[in-house]
Formats: structure tokens, C-alpha cells, sequence
């Protein structure tokens, strides 16, 4: 179970460190609601339908998938993913899952409660998910991982599959406003907008605080046992660094991930005034980045003692802190200024 984490974790970085552009598409009546960070879907109308639109993330964007409100009935939804869960749990759609993935990562005292009582049920068996325990669940709305190699749509004829990749957004607003799918989908469109609105409106007060301070050189990495995996600028890290009034360095234009030995490591972190490193260590409190990585030590920012960590094993980095990147560009904020700050997200190490 530990190796499937990791395989997890490190998959999840892929997605997090990925940039994607997309765009719109032709035969429109009417778009109804166009995300301003989103690139990922959009709702719009043609002719008597209603529909959310997916779109693609190639060079040169299509609508990938459609799905028509009217044929969506989500009296009983399963989610692929622990990140669903707090959308719908935002959107108090919770009595309507029938089952989830992963149940023993999600800390939601409401759905623990609706497993323990037999309302809800864990679909992941040994690390995976059980095709044959979602299959008698016989969900009407399921919200699937794209990246995944099974066809739902054909095992699950009469249900309505949304392909959910609020993963591959680079704006951490982008992932935010996902919101509003589950919103449209649960009929809660309205909700879901003052929700997300909300949110951005914390976000941008927070970027707006941020822009007081000193401009630092901050350098943000994972490292992959061999070597580390570096976010391009266009990326998630580079936003949310950017927007806390940061300047991102160690990265190249374009897209994708970028891979780092230790040579091109110590160069990059010897043009920073700061380092962050993403890690995964179950039930550690503080994890010192000096001791993992001792052949840093000369560096400036180890010199400086401005190292700071976020860990992913703990703190619900990739499902709930999609929810509250507010959060996120804040505790950024100090934890870049205050040798002392331990946040849920970030914490100041050696």
C-alpha cells in the first residue's frame, strides 16, 4: 500500500507540475458560462440542449466530450477521485454519493459517517478501485479520472460519466472553478458560482497583499528518488509563486515537467533566495530538507535557512487545497518571511 502511494504521489506531481493550454470551439448557440481561469470545460447552449462542454488540451483545442443537463440525474454518484469529494461536499451534495474512491484519505466527518452506516461505499480494493463493486452500485453520475485506462461509459450504459481533470488546470484558480461543474451537475449552479466567487475574491485579495512585499527568487521542486521534477513557467507552481509577488526561477518556457539532475540543482538553487521541495512522509510533522538532501547544504537558500516544505501526505495538498489555493498563496506569504511559520500547507524547515 506504502508503494502504491508513492505511485500515486508522484503521478499526481506530474499532473500538478503540467501546464496545458486550451480554447474554445465552433457551433455554438449560446455560451452560457465561460470559466475565467478554467480551460478545461465550459456550458453552453445549442439549440434546445443544454451542455457542459469538455474540451481538449491539444494544440489546437476541440470539445472532447459533451454531456446534455437533461440527461444527467445525479440522485446517485460515485467519485474516482478524493479531490470530488470536497467539491461535492462544498456544494452539501454528500447524501447523494453512493460510493467514493480512496475513503481512508478523505477527512470528512460526513462521509466517514455515510460509510460507517452503509450509504456510502469504498470502492478501492488493495489500491485500486473494484470494477465490480461499482458496477452493483449502479451509480447515475459518475465523475471519472480521464487518464484512466477503463471505459466507464461502456460498463455503465445508464449512467452519465463526467471526465473530470481539474488536475490538469495551471491556474490554481482554474482548479477552483471546477466548482461550478459540480455545481451545473448537482443543480446547484448558483451555489457553486457565489462559492467559487468567494474564493477568487480571497485569492486576489491575498495577491494583493502580497504585492507589498520584497520580490524573492524562489526555486520549487520534487524529487524523484534519482533525480528532481521541476515545473515549467507556465505551470501551476509558477502562477501561485508569481501571485504571492515571487520570482520563479530554475524553469524554461513551454510545457511540461522538467527533469533535473543534482548538477542542474545546485545551479538553480544557487540562483534562489529560496527553495520549496513537494514531499510525501506519512505522519511526519516536519521534514527536514537538510538531512534528505545534505549535498545542498552549501547552497544559499540552505545557507539562509529559507527552505520550506509542503507535505503532501499529510495535509490534503491535491484534493481540498484545490478548494482554497487562497489559503495556499497566504501561508506562501509567510512562511517565505517567517523562519518560525508552520502552516497546514507549508512549513518553515532546516
Amino acid at each position: 500500500m506504502k508503494a502504491q502511494r508513492l505511485v500515486l504521489f508522484f503521478l499526481a506531481c506530474v499532473a500538478f507540475f503540467y501546464s496545458c493550454s486550451n480554447g474554445n470551439s465552433s457551433n455554438v448557440d449560446v455560451i452560457l458560462f465561460q470559466p475565467k481561469y478554467a480551460k478545461g470545460f465550459r456550458v453552453v447552449k445549442i439549440g434546445s440542449d443544454t451542455l457542459i462542454q469538455f474540451l481538449s488540451d491539444s494544440d489546437s483545442p476541440t470539445v472532447s466530450h459533451s454531456v446534455s443537463l437533461s440527461e444527467i440525474h445525479p440522485e446517485r454518484i460515485a467519485l474516482l477521485s478524493t479531490t470530488h469529494t470536497y467539491f461535492i461536499d462544498a456544494l452539501d451534495g454528500m447524501k447523494n454519493v453512493c460510493g467514493v474512491s480512496y475513503a481512508d484519505r478523505i477527512q470528512l466527518g460526513k462521509l466517514q459517517e455515510q460509510i460507517s452506516n452503509g450509504t456510502t461505499q469504498n470502492l478501492t480494493k488493495n489500491g485500486d478501485v473494484n470494477l465490480e463493486d461499482l458496477l452493483m452500485l449502479n451509480p447515475t453520475v459518475l465523475f471519472s479520472v480521464p487518464f484512466e485506462p477503463t471505459q466507464y461509459q461502456t460498463k455503465l450504459p445508464n449512467c452519465t460519466v463526467i471526465p473530470t481533470s481539474e488536475y490538469l488546470e495551471e491556474h490554481p484558480l482554474g482548479k477552483a472553478e471546477w466548482m461550478c461543474v459540480f455545481g451545473y451537475v448537482l443543480r446547484k449552479e448558483a451555489m457553486a458560482l457565489a462559492l467559487f466567487e468567494s474564493i477568487e475574491k480571497e485569492y486576489l485579495d491575498a495577491k494583493q497583499d502580497s504585492s507589498q512585499g520584497k520580490r524573492k527568487k524562489v526555486f520549487f521542486a520534487t524529487n524523484n528518488g534519482s533525480d528532481w521534477t521541476v515545473a515549467n513557467d507556465q505551470s501551476y507552481w509558477a502562477i501561485l509563486l508569481k501571485d504571492v509577488g515571487a520570482e520563479y526561477v530554475g524553469s524554461a518556457w513551454g510545457k511540461g515537467n522538467l527533469n533535473f539532475d543534482k548538477e542542474r540543482m545546485l545551479f538553480a538553487l544557487n540562483e534562489a533566495d529560496a527553495y520549496g521541495e513537494l514531499v510525501y512522509f506519512p505522519n511526519v510533522s516536519n521534514v527536514s530538507l537538510s538531512s534528505l538532501h545534505p549535498e545542498f547544504i552549501q547552497t544559499v537558500p540552505f545557507q539562509h535557512k529559507n527552505i520550506f516544505t509542503c507535505n503532501a501526505a499529510n495535509n490534503g495538498f491535491f484534493d481540498k487545497a484545490l478548494l482554497e489555493p487562497h489559503v495556499l498563496l497566504q501561508e506562501l506569504m509567510q512562511v517565505m518571511v517567517d523562519s518560525t511559520f508552520s502552516g497546514n500547507y507549508f512549513q518553515h524547515t532546516h
